[in-house]
This record gives C-alpha cells, structure tokens and sequence, in this order.
C-alpha cells in the first residue's frame, strides 16, 4: 500500500541525501498552506505536525522541528539516513526532509486515524476499538518490533514505546513511530554488547534505559 505514495513521492521535486529525500522548503509551504493552523494534527514538546497535500494528491505529515542550530543539522541528516533504511508495513516511514532557516522538518507518511493513545484517551473513549480491532493493533506492534529487533542490521531498540507513539491508519493498521530528540541527546546510540549473543552492534533511541541498562550496562534481548 505504500509503495504508490513513495513513488509518487518520489516523483515530485526534490533531490536526494542518502536514502532520503531532501524537499524544498516553498514545497512543504505550498503542501501546508503556508503552515494553516486548520492543517495542525498535533502539537507535542518537540514540534507542531500539520497535514500536507502535495502536487498530485499526495497526502503526508510534516513535523516542524523548532530551532536546533546548525551544529545539529549533519548529526540529524545522519540520524535521517539511518531511518530511511527502515522499510516495514509496521513502522511509519519516512518520506523526506527540510532543514531551512535553523528549522528542521519530518515529512511521514499520514496516518489518518491518529495515535493509539489519542484513541484510547480521547473524545471517543476508545469506543471504535473493539476486542478484534485491539488484538491486531497488538499484533501489528509486534510485528513492527520484531523487524526492528530481528532484521534490521543493526538491530534497532526503540526504548520508548509507548500507545502515543504507535500510529493508526484509516483501516485500524498499526505502525510504530519513532520520536526525534536530537536537539537535546544523539538520537541513536551504537554500542557493543556480548549478552545472549556473540559480540553485536545494536542501534538504540536513548530515551527510557532499562534498570539492567542503566545499573550494569547489559542490554537483556528479550
């Protein structure tokens, strides 16, 4: 289902850094309607997220980054590469990027029907999610996770899952999010571990540290 949003995407005008799409700042204006407080689908600590629609229809999220400062503009391009590389029906992808004026902006793919938490806490008391719809949400989670732990090379430890950052589609179709930090921390961390395995490199989001993380610096895979 994603593979025609990325190729008209793709298709539109932008270069490329890396694996990701670098898009024009009067694009993602255009898109947004100049930013238009009634394109807003969020505000959280790190950012506001509009609605963009893009030339031919495309429909995304843009997550404006305040600030950061130009010493954090190649830490991030990194951090974006990284995230490009990740392709799964379970995690939200990544369709490009904008760095413009000490602004920094995350172009996703749009998931209509919000976070899971905004479903179990909002207006709607959850009411839309039957037993059945909240047994896939589950398993869509897990599937997610699974890739991130099992197939990714490095593995990538999201750390921070939480129902705010699991994101639902139209049809209930669950995707994990990953939140950006890097104004404050690296948003990913490379570090060896030899616990249950031979000696691997794991990519972490370094957020919440797991007390066995946090006291003895062993990373238990489970």
């Amino acid at each position: 289902m994603l593979a025609p949003i990325l190729s008209k995407f793709n298709s539109l005008k932008t270069s490329r850094k890396g694996l990701v799409a670098m898009i024009e700042y009067p694009s993602l204006e255009a898109a947004t309607g100049e930013f238009s407080e009634s394109n807003v689908l969020g505000v959280g600590g790190f950012g506001c997220v509009y609605k963009a629609v893009f030339d031919g229809g495309v429909t995304a999220a843009v997550k404006r980054l305040e600030g950061g400062g130009p010493e954090c503009e190649k830490e991030f391009e990194n951090e974006l590469d990284l995230l490009g590389r990740i392709r799964h029906p379970n995690i939200v992808s990544l369709l490009g990027f904008c760095v413009h004026e000490g602004n920094h902006y995350i172009v996703y793919e749009l998931m209509e029907k919000g976070s899971l938490d905004t479903q179990l806490h909002g207006a709607s008391h959850g009411s839309a999610l039957t037993w059945h719809i909240r047994m896939k949400i589950a398993l869509d989670m897990a599937r997610g996770l699974e890739y991130l732990h099992e197939h990714c090379s490095p593995p990538v430890i999201h750390r921070d899952l939480k129902s705010s950052n699991i994101l639902l589609d139209s049809d209930f179709n669950a995707k994990v999010r990953f939140p950006f930090f890097f104004k404050y921390n690296s948003l990913f961390v490379l570090f060896f571990v030899s616990q249950c395995c031979e000696t691997a490199e794991f990519v972490e989001v370094h957020i919440f540290s797991l007390p066995t993380w946090c006291r003895f610096q062993i990373l238990v895979l489970q």
